[in-house]
């Protein structure tokens, strides 16, 4: 017997769960490991100057809103609140320093891994091809990087991921519940629910009758969802706004959610093309402007966005020993083709349930109606918002569209041996580029990069 059926034959003994719990686990290690990189030289200084903090990207809004909270204050209520009490309760637990900003992101951010694999081995049918695309979303550097630092996304990532598994699942009550619970941590949470609200349109729109009557039967859960979730929105608003005496009702607080958000636009004064646009502040300074397009084709990539870098000169040669970046990968580069593909059948999916009255095929139909609404609502729809709305749209926004796109890919790659060998491909080069962009680099980690004439 040769090496290679050896080791398919070794393989097939391992069972995918337990190697899923592993790789979840594995991915918390690593966060824990960099979690206190970096951290302010002096925490007494930083808690009256956020300048000498060492925060990474957006922790300079989110920590001092989360210390504001702490004492009493309302803070950052252009966002709802959950996301910053999961803060609050790390800063409680583990004090005013980098574990208790990023603890909270870093369970959240890893547990989506865990969900991730959940959902893709029942959207895909195999806990095999399930794994593969848990490897695609933990080694994206972008979602690794924003779910080790103190912000919003993480929180919300976790719990859109879990409100899909429960609809695909068929469990109203509790999609809405995750749901709603999504709606209360960061404002662009409603992107998903609204992807996951179509798909339960569409997947209880089979039947008898005419498809006017299909339609309105898929309505009915709809609302279900649709209403707890809302509800549950609701509340939590409600109670922040009443211990914080922020606003006198929920939705008021809600209006200026929208008005606010409404608000952030940009300008082209200093020109533009279809991948990016130059904003022009009043003192005649110029900010780029990357613009949806550039986020997932190759060849007109945005820059990659320093969250927070350190540079570090010795005998001539410069490199970045803490490096974090908001930043496409290869997996992104194949974001029009998923489309594509699961535009293809998607659409065939939810005309043959709403106009034939046919059931839905699982999982392959319910994989390719959801991943359609879940693009078209998470990504697609920036394109209009930045392009004839001019709202500032950022490329980090891509890591909610991650878990879902490596799903589709793996389920586009995995149908034949020519296949499944460029899938094993695309596995390795995830895993070479979050070797290479890793962002807290040890000596022999840069010593490894500058041996092959990597970037370090």
């Amino acid at each position: 017997m040769g090496f290679a059926s050896r080791l398919v034959k070794a393989l097939r003994r391992i069972d995918p769960h337990l190697t899923a719990i592993a790789l979840t686990l594995f991915i918390l290690v690593l966060h824990l490991s960099v979690m206190t990189t970096p951290s302010p030289e002096d925490p007494e200084a930083c808690r009256s100057d956020t300048t000498k903090c060492a925060f990474v990207f957006d922790e300079a809004h989110y920590v001092p809103a989360v210390r504001k909270m702490l004492a009493g204050e309302a803070a950052n209520n252009e966002h709802p609140p959950l996301s910053k009490f999961l803060m609050m309760l790390g800063m409680g637990a583990f004090g005013d320093n980098p574990v208790g900003w990023r603890i909270a992101s870093v369970l959240t951010g890893t547990a989506s891994v865990y969900v991730l694999f959940r959902l893709a081995s029942l959207l895909l049918g195999s806990p095999w091809l399930g794994l593969a695309a848990t490897v695609l979303f933990a080694f994206d550097v972008t979602s690794f990087n924003l779910s080790g630092i103190g912000v919003l996304d993480p929180p919300a990532t976790l719990l859109l991921l879990t409100s899909a598994y429960f609809s695909v699942k068929g469990k109203r009550l509790l999609t809405g519940l995750s749901a709603g619970l999504g709606l209360l941590t960061k404002a662009s949470s409603v992107l998903g629910v609204l992807a996951i609200l179509v798909y339960w349109a569409i997947r209880s729109s089979s039947g008898r009758g005419t498809p006017l009557d299909r339609v309105a039967k898929g309505i009915v859960p709809t609302y279900v969802v649709l209403g707890l979730s809302a509800a549950v929105m609701v509340a939590g608003l409600a109670v922040y706004d009443y211990y914080y005496g922020a606003f006198p009702h929920p939705l008021a607080h809600l209006d200026f959610i929208l008005s606010y958000h409404s608000s952030l636009t940009f300008n082209c004064k200093g020109g533009g093309t279809p991948f990016s646009c130059f904003h022009v502040n009043d003192d005649g300074s110029v900010v780029v402007v990357d613009l949806p397009l550039s986020w997932t084709l190759p060849a007109v990539t945005y820059a990659p966005m320093g969250f927070y870098v350190v540079s570090v000169s010795v005998d001539g040669y410069t490199y970045k020993p803490v490096a974090y970046y908001g930043m496409a990968s290869p997996l992104w580069w194949t974001t029009w083709v998923v489309l594509a593909f699961s535009a293809l059948f998607g659409i065939r999916a939810a005309w043959r349930a709403i106009v034939r009255g046919e059931r839905m095929e699982y999982p392959g139909d319910h994989l390719y109606v959801l991943l359609i609404a879940w693009l078209a609502f998470n990504y697609l729809v920036f394109i209009p918002v930045a392009h004839l709305m001019h709202r500032w749209v950022y490329p980090f926004y891509f890591y909610q569209v991650v878990p879902l796109l490596s799903i589709g890919l793996v389920s586009l790659l995995s149908r034949g041996r020519f296949e499944r060998s460029v899938l094993a491909t695309t596995v390795v080069v995830t895993l070479f580029w979050f070797f290479v962009y890793y962002p807290v680099k040890s000596d022999l980690h840069v010593t490894i990069l500058k041996s092959f004439g990597l970037p370090t």
